[in-house]
């Protein structure tokens, strides 16, 4: 758990660091680039149950001069313990936080499957697969709209 609660506390300076930078350089720092998984299987999802109690699909910041694509496995296998195929970009999101301690961010939301591998925690969380139901009740927010996002893709695309 203290683990856990430094790596809290840097997530939110990092954010003060680049607000206040950002503030310094008169509003003309880039978003930073993220990435999100989804993988349904079997009518689950896979998610990450984080240690204050969020609900939130697999993904993270891209690092430099590294491709939304990579950071995607990157990020999947880094908080799942699962190494998954990409198939297609679904949607992106962006998110201009008012809040002091978190930063803009453009998130690239992609459709994956699972190839190998087994779920193990890591310091983001606890991986599980949900049902839709189960799903549902526990997302808010940012992830309830990547959700939303992607049952309207695979609504349209179902349809084709």
């Amino acid at each position: 758990m203290t683990n856990f609660v430094l790596y809290l506390a840097f997530k939110r300076f990092i954010g003060i660091f680049f607000n206040l930078l950002n503030l310094c350089l008169g509003g003309n720092l880039p978003p930073f680039a993220c990435v999100c998984i989804v993988i349904e299987e079997a009518g689950r999802f896979l998610v990450i149950e984080r240690p204050e109690g969020e609900t939130a699909f697999p993904g993270g910041f891209m690092r430099w001069r590294e491709h939304p694509e990579e950071t995607a496995l990157r990020e999947c296998e880094e908080e799942t313990g699962l190494k998954v195929q990409l198939h297609e970009l679904i949607s992106y999101r962006t998110i201009s936080s008012p809040a002091f301690n978190r930063m803009s961010t453009v998130n690239l939301i992609f459709r994956a499957t699972c190839v190998s591998g087994e779920l193990r925690r890591s310091i983001e969380g606890q991986p599980l697969w949900l049902t839709h139901t189960e799903l549902e009740s526990r997302l808010d927010g940012f992830y309830l709209h990547i959700y939303q996002d992607y049952l309207r893709h695979h609504s349209s695309h179902s349809r084709t």
